[in-house]
């Protein structure tokens, strides 16, 4: 439905700027770092479910005169674990909710598969396994640097509180100045080079009734 409403709006907007009724607006994109975002909202009040379409609409609106050019999700997902009770529920579930945020709401989709790493402790032969995020991260930073060279957009809203894209800002910034790159996200997971760098900061606490469904 929010996809929808945003289509409409576009389609509106356009044709009251060829009529010379309001200004040309400024093109939007916005890079969510779904695991950053789903952090942070599970680190809030846990009764509470917050909406992606809400949180993009909302972001699409923060600021006047804004239409939306394109939403990008980047994740990691892991395989099914067989050793974990109903972990291939839970590999399900992910698998849908971005086929749903793709086919249903229009957003570009990057997903990569998590990997496993195994370990061993030379001092006492201890082994232990993680799951590491390979190239999320660097996907994100990449499409924002491209598409803001390219001249693909006049504003870029990153939700995410990863310092790490602190660095990505800045290059961008002090190299096609015009460009504004904000950062969204609540405030108990923004890290301080990422708030530094960006042109603006909308922190989700103020406005958290917006995005709950």
């Amino acid at each position: 439905m929010y996809w929808g409403l945003t289509v409409i709006r576009l389609v509106r907007n356009h044709l009251l700027v060829e009529a010379g009724k309001i200004p040309n607006k400024k093109r939007l994109m916005i890079f969510i770092d779904t695991q950053n975002l789903m952090m942070a909202c599970m680190n809030q009040n846990p009764s509470i479910k917050y909406s992606l379409p809400k949180l993009v609409e909302h972001l699409i609106e923060v600021v006047p005169n804004r239409e939306i050019s394109d939403v990008f999700l980047y994740s990691a997902i892991s395989p099914p674990n067989a050793s974990k009770p109903n972990d291939g529920d839970r590999h399900r579930r992910q698998l849908g909710f971005f086929e749903k945020a793709k086919m249903d709401y229009g957003y570009q989709v990057f997903t990569k598969k998590t990997v496993t790493k195994h370990y061993r402790c030379r001092q006492c032969d201890a082994t232990w396994s993680s799951d590491e995020h390979k190239g999320v991260d660097v996907a994100l930073a990449t499409d924002l640097i491209v598409y803001g060279l390219t001249d693909q957009y006049d504003v870029a809203i990153i939700v995410s509180g990863d310092s790490d894209f602190g660095t990505a800002i800045n290059k961008l910034r002090s190299t096609k100045p015009s460009l504004r790159i904000e950062v969204s996200q609540f405030s108990d997971v923004l890290g301080y080079e990422i708030k530094s760098a960006a042109s603006r900061v909308h922190k989700l606490d103020e406005h958290a009734s917006k995005i709950t469904m």
